[in-house]
């Protein structure tokens, strides 16, 4: 549930989909881009969208798993 709950704290700010970075991403974890892909889609950030769609596609959260150890 706590992951549940800091996914919930990603902000996303309209007009400040260029703060989140490829490599910004890659280091949330896997619920974390789902819900910032999420808000993204919800509030028409589709650059944020595609950055996230790409980090959660399996070889990227594989690699971002290995960095994090």
């Amino acid at each position: 549930m706590a992951e549940r709950n800091a996914a919930r704290s990603i902000p996303l700010k309209h007009g400040r989909a260029d703060e989140w970075t490829a490599e910004r991403i890659a280091k949330l974890s896997k619920l974390e881009i789902q819900q910032l892909r999420d808000n993204a889609t919800r509030l028409g950030e589709p650059e944020v969208t595609a950055l996230c769609t790409e980090a959660l596609k399996p070889a990227r959260l594989k690699a971002a798993a290995a960095a994090q150890k």
